[in-house]
């Protein structure tokens, strides 16, 4: 992987683990009320940091969108994202203002888990104001459906997320079993998986959620009928 990626394709690295950082220190200033980003900044530009910047639906509003995304914009033109000055003022910030922090982290999690987020890219790359492949009908139905989906609990991560925890109980109580264990495996890893996003996530999107979707259709589809044939087998009259 090391030779194709950097060798052959020539993929540079991006430092993803710093976005996170960002995110969190533009939280923090939020909630703190006061600009926690290294660097010099205007006086225009810390109040922006501090009362409009911030979104928890993600962290694109200091790197691709307006007004704030000077802020990536001077982070990497002091050559900050991606170094060591970048960790430290981040860890800082969440050693001087934990509670900030945590509200920043709830806020987002409390986004992601609950709200209607973003589960179909439908705009044109070239032209946002535009329906991509409008005049496909096939994509067109597919967009109709997306729609009506959208308000209902179906297309939240708090859905899914609830009903994995739901399934990994049962299969905790039928781990002996086959379907116990497999039930088990996946809900409970994607129960993990979705909770890590409380520390780690950076965007709200719904798709970050399709581990658990398919988790708990597949872990309910075989603890369904373990528990059904348990049931029976109760019931039935004890043989003479």
């Amino acid at each position: 992987m090391h030779i194709v990626y950097y060798g052959i394709i020539g993929a540079t690295r991006n430092n993803p683990l710093h976005s996170i950082m960002v995110f969190d220190l533009g939280g923090i200033s939020h909630f703190a009320g006061q600009n926690r980003f290294p660097g010099e900044w205007t006086p225009a530009q810390t109040q922006l940091i501090v009362e409009r910047c911030y979104q928890p639906v993600e962290w694109n509003s200091y790197w691709t969108f307006e007004p704030c995304s000077f802020v990536m914009q001077r982070l990497e033109a002091a050559k900050i994202f991606g170094s060591p000055a970048l960790v430290a003022a981040w860890r800082r910030a969440i050693l001087d203002h934990p509670l900030a922090y945590l509200r920043h982290r709830w806020a987002y999690m409390r986004t992601f888990l609950l709200d209607a987020n973003l589960t179909m890219w439908t705009r044109d790359l070239e032209d946002p104001s535009k329906i991509a492949f409008a005049g496909n009908p096939r994509l067109t139905a597919v967009k109709a459906v997306n729609d009506a989906l959208v308000p209902t609990p179906l297309l939240r991560a708090g859905t899914w997320l609830a009903l994995c925890a739901v399934v990994a109980l049962l299969g905790w109580r039928r781990r002996d079993t086959p379907a116990g264990t497999l039930a088990l495996g996946a809900c409970g890893s994607a129960v993990v998986y979705v909770l890590t996003f409380a520390a780690l996530g950076v965007a709200s999107d719904y798709r970050y959620a399709y581990w658990a979707v398919l988790a708990a259709l597949a872990g309910a589809a075989v603890i369904a009928p373990s528990w059904r044939d348990r049931r029976r087998s109760a019931d039935a009259p004890p043989r003479s």
